[in-house]
């Protein structure tokens, strides 16, 4: 009876291994999102009159600077969502 039972089991185990599912591996990444580097923003500090041209003139510049960056950023931020980061 004992033989009997271990032949089934021996059996049954290797007939239903076969429905097991092979679980998918996973698929490595290799691209690696830019980082960005912070602008240098040209400094404001030393202007006697934000309203003159040369201030205006450093204004558009940083401004410039910046948004650059910030869609800089953005792209950074579709990279890492694309590679299943937070």
């Amino acid at each position: 009876m004992t033989r009997l039972a271990a032949i089934c089991l021996i059996v049954l185990t290797g007939l239903f291994s076969g429905c097991a599912k092979n679980s998918p591996s996973p698929v490595m990444i290799t691209e690696s999102c830019a980082e960005p580097a912070k602008p240098d923003l040209p400094k404001l500090g030393d202007l006697r009159f934000l309203e003159s041209r040369e201030a205006y003139t450093r204004i558009k510049l940083r401004d410039n600077a910046m948004r650059s960056y910030i869609a800089s950023l953005e792209e950074a931020l579709d990279c890492h969502k694309k590679r299943g980061g937070n």
